[in-house]
């Protein structure tokens, strides 16, 4: 029998985010050897690009065959596109860009920084996600 003692419940307080504690998971193995960093980069990797070969096959062919639905349902006379409508939420998406472009870019900037920082486990991911992929 356990002593209430031993057990430690895993509790979310409203200060307790998802951001911090993947960066306490990634500085804690940041500080590991050459070696343990290139394994959990590897092992992260290859499951990570697993997934997203999976997900990415099945994205695929739901999109292709909603796209290829709409473009029969159209000809056949089914549905009609409002090409006004089109063009003005085109328009609309094409001015949230700029606002987005630069998020975009602050990601890339943080990943480049965090890839130059740990070049091994950033290698060791690359790796196993090019493996993942392939599988």
């Amino acid at each position: 029998m356990t002593d209430k003692k031993d057990v430690i419940p895993f509790r979310r307080d409203e200060k307790t985010d998802y951001k911090s504690v993947a960066e306490r998971v990634l500085n804690e193995v940041t500080q590991y050897s050459t070696v343990k960093q290139i394994c959990v980069g590897g092992i992260t990797g290859w499951s990570v690009g697993y997934l997203f070969s999976k997900v990415g096959k099945v994205t695929a062919l739901a999109l292709g065959s909603s796209l290829l639905v709409l473009q029969i349902a159209q000809h056949k006379g089914y549905i009609r596109i409002n090409w006004n409508k089109v063009e003005e939420d085109y328009k609309q998406l094409y001015k949230q860009q700029s606002q987005t472009k630069s998020t975009v870019e602050n990601v890339l900037f943080e990943v480049q920084q965090f890839a130059r920082q740990n070049v091994f486990l950033a290698g060791g991911f690359t790796g196993g996600f090019l493996i993942g992929l392939s599988l």
